[in-house]
């Protein structure tokens, strides 16, 4: 079938996803969702929104026969990671493709972000914990340094409550 055809150094599993929740759960990361013949639109956006329920984050190409533009940009703005007509399946492998390095990037902010955090958490105990004051200011665009944070020694220290000031 012209599913098999696809190549382009990629295997592509193929599985329809009904609505029910137990072939949403099964879904994989870089699946492609075809619409059985004769489905609606609106059934993709079901099936679309039924997995990103079960297993949020992961790209979802819908394919379909007849995909009005109306109705495409809605499922773009919605979270669909692409969408390919069945009359252009020669577009599935680069969607997947697509969709494949989007989620790797995705995946490595959300990684770093997250490495931030905990980095901005660690930061946060030490000044906190520290018996030495210490004032945190920042420069700002127009040259004014200002004062945005202290720890609680620095208030012991001036007796003056950092909250008030800023």
């Amino acid at each position: 079938s012209a599913w098999q055809a696809l190549g382009d150094a990629y295997r592509v599993s193929v599985r329809i996803v009904t609505l029910s929740q137990d072939s949403a759960v099964q879904v994989p990361v870089s699946a492609v969702f075809p619409l059985p013949a004769g489905a609606s639109d609106a059934g993709g956006m079901a099936a679309f929104d039924l997995t990103r329920r079960h297993r949020p984050g992961i790209p979802f190409i819908l394919v379909s026969g007849t995909l009005g533009e109306e109705v495409a940009i809605e499922a773009i703005r919605t979270g669909v990671t692409d969408y390919v007509l069945k009359n252009n399946l020669q577009r599935v492998a680069p969607a997947i493709r697509r969709a494949m390095v989007e989620f790797q990037e995705h995946t490595a902010l959300l990684a770093a972000e997250g490495k931030m955090r905990e980095s901005e958490q660690r930061f946060r105990r030490i000044i906190e914990a520290s018996p030495m004051g210490m004032h945190l200011y920042e420069l700002r665009d127009d040259g004014n340094l200002v004062l945005i944070d202290a720890n609680p020694a620095a208030d012991r220290h001036t007796g003056i409550r950092t909250a008030d000031r800023i």
